[in-house]
């Protein structure tokens, strides 16, 4: 019976997994791609009296509708792929591939081009691990261990928060103590 509710218990945590982990976390990524094309973007073009015919604005726009584009099938390997093929290429090549080269001849722009780039990046980043809730789950077990051991190691705070315990469970003897001698004293 135990093996059986377990075995319903994963199929229903997998079922939650496939049908409303990954969509809100899709939802998500995409959510801020689009604030990053509809605000961000378009906002400082707007600002800069560059105007919204403006060539790298239109590469721009048309970077964050790839990124758009490949939430869709983002995942782990994939993005691990790209990213090292992108950077044999730099590498073989000395610059990145044509499809990624957007600038323009303001600094302010060219600064701003980064930071887009950069914030493109690190929202799929996040999606991709997001959405692999298994790496999601190792990335916090991890993080929570290590915590642990931090906090073992320092044996000052170990101490200090035993000590502590130690004098509350003892107080908290002491007063049980005297509420049991009271009561058997009353009766």
């Amino acid at each position: 019976m135990e093996v059986l509710l377990t075995g319903i218990g994963v199929l229903c945590l997998l079922l939650v997994i496939g049908y409303m982990w990954q969509p809100t976390m899709l939802d998500t990524a995409r959510d801020e791609l689009f604030d990053l094309r509809d605000i961000k973007l378009k906002g400082f073009f707007i600002n800069k009296e560059h105007g919204l015919n403006n060539k790298t604005y239109a590469e721009l726009r048309q970077l964050i509708n790839r990124y758009l584009r490949y939430t869709e099938v983002a995942n782990v390997w994939s993005l691990t792929i790209a990213y090292a093929s992108l950077k044999a290429y730099e590498k073989r090549e000395g610059r990145l591939p044509a499809i990624n080269n957007i600038s323009s001849d303001d600094e302010e722009t060219n600064e701003f081009i980064k930071t887009i780039r950069c914030d493109c990046a690190l929202i799929m980043v996040n999606y991709v691990v997001r959405r692999s809730f298994f790496i999601y789950v190792l990335f916090y077990s991890v993080a929570i261990t290590c915590a642990a051991f931090y906090l073992i190691s320092r044996k000052k705070v170990v101490k200090a928060a035993l000590e502590s315990a130690k004098s509350t469970f003892r107080n908290a003897v002491a007063r049980n103590k005297e509420e049991v001698e009271y009561l058997v004293c009353v009766k």
